[in-house]
């Protein structure tokens, strides 16, 4: 079977230098480049050195380089050796100041106990609203790339919505049709944020999802694109965020989990909190299915979080930014 990276593959082995600096433009005329890299040179998904198993990635990690974007330049530059591993602990420093300053009030225990409490409640029934969940991630897992189930997928993208209370009082959605969601749907299918329908999240997923959400606001244009908007987008499609709703901020704050304002700072946040409980959670997630799935991490936390607010706000409580 033909290589398409055989090319990227040679420039880098035969390469003598620690350091190289290529333009976009340069780019574009050495290397083979799939549609979505393409499409998007300057994005920062392209150029992210993750563990994830990426063929276009591994052109350069295989020959220990790292790329790291520098758009100021409008290029990439490859470091190697000495030179890569300065790069790997300046990333660990930032990475370190993003990380929560104070430690959470939420034990494991009483996380455990409302998650269950939640996935009780949302299988007590054969038709339970908070199943449209379930029924819209595994869509979108399923038929990702099928562009004859379009409408299937903004079908379910809708009642998931509906059924998440974003079609209440003056909702914008309230005002649309389904096929609203179809702008949003098709940058689904393009396979352009494939990575994030990986079975193993973890927090190498928030770059792409933060380039997620700039196709969200693009896709509704003048819509409500308030944090719980973008949010419930998300974990529908992808599950990798939970749904910054006001159940869900009452107890980040109560907790300080995390923030209650959607940004990487906040998700960085979950991710650390569900690393230090990691055994007890995956063993958890390992336990529970919901029509035959079982939840991602983000989700448990939402799960959380979601129980905790609605146990202390009430059932009735309005969405902020609906």
């Amino acid at each position: 079977m033909r290589d398409n990276y055989e090319r990227n593959k040679r420039f880098f082995e035969s390469c003598d230098k620690d350091e190289v600096f290529l333009t976009f433009e340069e780019i574009k005329d050495k290397f083979y480049l799939p549609d979505w890299v393409r499409n998007d040179v300057t994005a920062n998904r392209a150029w992210a050195n993750t563990t994830v198993i990426q063929s276009f990635g591994a052109c350069w990690r295989n020959y220990a380089y790292r790329a790291k974007l520098d758009k100021s330049r409008g290029g990439v530059l490859f470091l190697r050796n000495e030179a890569a591993e300065s790069l790997q602990n300046l990333n660990t420093r930032n990475n370190a100041i993003l990380k929560p300053m104070c430690s959470t009030t939420l034990d494991i225990d009483t996380a455990i106990a409302n998650i269950r409490k939640y996935h009780d409640t949302t299988t007590e029934g054969e038709h339970t609203r908070y199943r449209s969940w379930a029924h819209c991630y595994r869509a979108f897992r399923e038929y990702r790339h099928d562009v004859g189930n379009i409408d299937l997928l903004c079908l379910h993208l809708a009642w998931y919505m509906a059924s998440w209370g974003m079609l209440r009082g003056k909702a914008y959605l309230l005002k649309m049709d389904y096929l609203v969601h179809k702008p949003l749907v098709k940058i689904v299918l393009s396979g352009k944020y494939d990575l994030l329908f990986q079975d193993e999240h973890d927090s190498n997923m928030i770059p792409l999802t933060l380039d997620f959400v700039k196709e969200i606001h693009t896709s509704y244009k003048r819509g409500s694109q308030g944090d719980t908007f973008v949010t419930k987008i998300i974990l529908g499609i992808f599950g990798c965020a939970p749904a910054y709703d006001r159940y869900f901020k009452y107890s980040a704050k109560k907790f300080n989990v995390c923030s209650a304002t959607f940004s990487e700072n906040s998700l960085r946040s979950l991710w650390h909190y569900y690393d230090e409980h990691r055994q007890m959670l995956e063993s958890l997630r390992m336990e529970l299915t919901i029509e035959e799935l079982h939840y991602t991490p983000m989700k448990l936390l939402d799960m959380c979080l979601f129980q905790i607010g609605l146990d202390k706000l009430g059932s009735e409580a309005d969405e902020d930014d609906a």
